[in-house]
């Protein structure tokens, strides 16, 4: 997917998180959303999934072969995974994998049992999100994120609630089954968080 970023700019009632973000993101890269914990990072993150309309400027969506995205269909073309993002805690894991396929599709050859294996959480298929630890909430979130077929993964602070092992599990699993997407990824920690880096957005210079 390419997205165009043009004199992009949010506010909260008169404060400006940022302004004047000029920027194209092209099919294939790996962006990085750099900045400290309040910064804008996650809002701009969210903007970008056409989650949050911006308070000045316009952004566009293209597909890899030049058409234009409407809003509505970017649901179906992004992935996305958050700590903030909500999972439907009453459902067992099988029950959410199964809700999920509904309406999107993992990689080819990979298939409940496998989706499972490879997040790790095999023996708690039964078992109701609500008593998933947060590193396990987190686990599913990036699995269903990266795993799926889309366009665009959007992670944010994508090892948030990830011991140190997890967090390099992540890594592989990124660098196994998104090197060929659009990556755009918030963190400020891109030393663990990033796999490769093409471009750069300081949330910093455009305050």
């Amino acid at each position: 997917m390419n997205i165009t970023l043009n004199n992009l700019g949010r506010r909260y009632n008169r404060s400006w998180i940022f302004r004047s973000l000029d920027t194209e993101i092209v099919a294939g890269q790996h962006v990085l959303i750099q900045g400290s914990n309040g910064s804008g990072k996650s809002t701009l993150t969210q903007i970008i999934s056409g989650f949050l309309s911006p308070s000045e400027g316009s952004i566009s969506w293209r597909s890899n072969d030049g058409e234009q995205i409407a809003a509505e269909q970017l649901p179906f073309e992004i992935a996305f995974a958050a700590p903030y993002q909500e999972l439907y805690q009453e459902l067992r894991l099988e029950e959410i994998i199964e809700f999920h396929c509904t309406f999107r599709s993992f990689h080819s050859g990979i298939d409940t049992a496998s989706f499972i294996d490879l997040i790790y959480l095999q023996g708690e298929e039964k078992k109701l999100i609500k008593h998933f630890s947060s590193g396990m909430k987190q686990r599913l979130k990036l699995g269903l994120a990266i795993l799926s077929e889309s366009q665009l993964l959007l992670l944010d602070e994508p090892i948030s609630n990830l011991d140190k092992q997890a967090a390099s599990w992540y890594r592989e699993l990124l660098s196994t089954y998104a090197t060929n997407k659009t990556v755009v990824v918030s963190s400020n920690d891109p030393d663990n968080e990033s796999i490769r880096t093409d471009q750069i957005i300081k949330i910093e210079d455009y305050k």
